[in-house]
C-alpha cells in the first residue's frame, strides 16, 4: 500500500513538567532518512490491531484537523491528547508526530504517539571517550507505535490504536472515550481471536481433531478475504462444517457481532500475507511453516494418523535442503 507523505511535523511531551515542547516547523521530508522515519512508522500504524469508527461530521476533532494550517492543527489536537492523557499514573516522554498525507487519492489526518527510550552513545571528539546518555532516544522505525489515530478527512471513519492508562486504579480507553467520545468496532486481531474460539469450541463438541479445525479455520478466513475482503460468518461456518448446518448456525450466531466489517485494504492486505502459511509447533520441540497451498496438497505434505494415535507427517518431493544456520 503505497502513502504520499504531504507534511508532517513532531512535538516533544515533557512527562516530568506535564508539557507540549511545540515544534514551529515542519519535518523535512527532502531529507530521506526523515521521510523514511516517519512512512515506515505510518506503515506501521496500519496493523491489525487497530479499532474502527466514524466521527460525525460537526465533530470538533473533524472540524478542528481540517483547519488550513496543519502546524496550527497539529498543536491544536496534540493539546487535546494532553488534556485527556494528563491523569495517567504513569508517563513517559513521548514524541507526538502529526502528519497529512493521502492513499489512493484521499486524504488523511494522522497522530501517531511513540514513546520514547533512554538511549546511549559514546561521545566523539574527547581526550577520554565518555558515555553520553540520551533520554529522548526514539524507538526504531520498524517498531509498532504506541498509539496512533488516522482519520479519513473525506469520509470521517477512522482507525485507532489506543492504549489503556490507569488511573485511580482503574483502566481508562481515554482515546476513544475521552477525546474522540465515539465508540469502536473491534479490530482484525479481535475479530479473528473471536472467529478461532468460537470455531474451536463448537469443533471440540463435534469431536474434531484441534490442529486440523485450526488449519481449516485459517483457510476459511484467507478464503473469505480473497472473495468478499472481509469475515463473512457464513462462508467461513461453510467452509468449517460443510454438512452440519447446526454447527454452521451456531457458529453464525456466536460471531455476528463483528461481522462483515468493512475492512481496510492496508490491513487486509497485511492480514492474508500473515496467514498465507500453517505454522505447526510438533513433538520434540519441532516446528515447521507450510504455506497454505503446499498445506492441501497429499502429493508434498501427507498428515498420517497411526493406529496408535499418534501422528505422521510425511513431506515429499523434496528438491532442496537448506540449514538457515549457514
Amino acid at each position: 500500500m503505497d502513502f504520499y507523505i504531504k507534511q508532517a511535523i513532531l512535538h516533544l511531551y515533557d512527562a516530568d513538567q506535564q508539557a507540549l515542547n511545540i515544534s514551529k516547523q515542519l519535518l523535512d521530508l527532502s531529507q530521506p532518512v526523515i521521510h523514511d522515519y516517519i512512512l515506515k512508522k505510518l506503515e506501521r500504524a496500519y496493523s491489525d490491531k487497530l479499532k474502527s469508527g466514524r466521527l460525525e461530521a460537526n465533530h470538533e476533532l473533524v472540524e478542528l484537523v481540517k483547519q488550513e494550517d496543519f502546524i496550527q492543527s497539529s498543536v491544536e489536537f496534540c493539546q487535546k491528547w494532553l488534556e485527556a492523557y494528563k491523569i495517567a499514573e504513569k508517563q513517559a516522554a513521548n514524541d507526538l508526530i502529526c502528519i497529512l498525507y493521502e492513499q489512493e487519492g484521499m486524504a488523511y489526518f494522522a497522530f501517531i504517539r511513540v514513546k520514547l527510550n533512554r538511549g546511549f552513545a559514546n561521545q566523539t571528539g574527547l581526550e577520554n571517550n565518555q558515555i553520553q546518555v540520551n533520554p529522548y532516544q526514539l524507538p526504531s522505525d520498524s517498531q509498532l507505535p504506541d498509539e496512533a489515530f488516522l482519520l479519513n478527512l473525506e469520509t470521517d471513519e477512522f482507525l485507532l490504536l489506543e492504549k489503556q492508562i490507569k488511573f485511580n486504579g482503574a483502566n481508562i480507553k481515554y482515546f476513544s472515550e475521552n477525546i474522540l467520545k465515539a465508540s469502536t468496532k473491534p479490530s482484525v486481531n479481535d475479530q479473528l481471536k473471536q472467529i478461532k474460539q468460537t470455531a474451536k469450541k463448537i469443533g471440540k463438541s463435534f469431536d474434531t481433531e484441534e490442529f486440523q479445525m485450526a488449519s481449516t479455520i485459517q483457510k476459511a478466513v484467507v478464503a473469505s478475504l480473497d472473495e468478499v475482503e472481509t469475515f463473512d460468518p457464513k462462508k467461513i461456518s461453510e467452509s468449517l462444517f460443510p454438512e452440519n448446518l447446526t454447527a454452521q448456525l451456531e457458529f453464525q450466531e456466536a460471531t455476528k457481532a463483528s461481522a462483515n466489517l468493512k475492512m481496510d485494504e492496508a490491513i487486509k492486505h497485511k492480514t492474508a500475507q500473515k496467514l498465507a502459511t500453517q505454522k505447526l509447533s510438533l513433538s520434540y520441540g519441532i516446528e515447521i511453516t507450510v504455506p497454505n497451498d503446499v498445506y492441501d496438497d497429499a502429493d508434498r505434505v501427507e498428515f498420517i494418523q497411526n493406529a496408535d494415535g499418534t501422528y505422521s507427517i510425511l513431506i515429499k518431493n523434496i528438491t532442496d535442503i537448506k540449514n538457515k544456520f549457514i
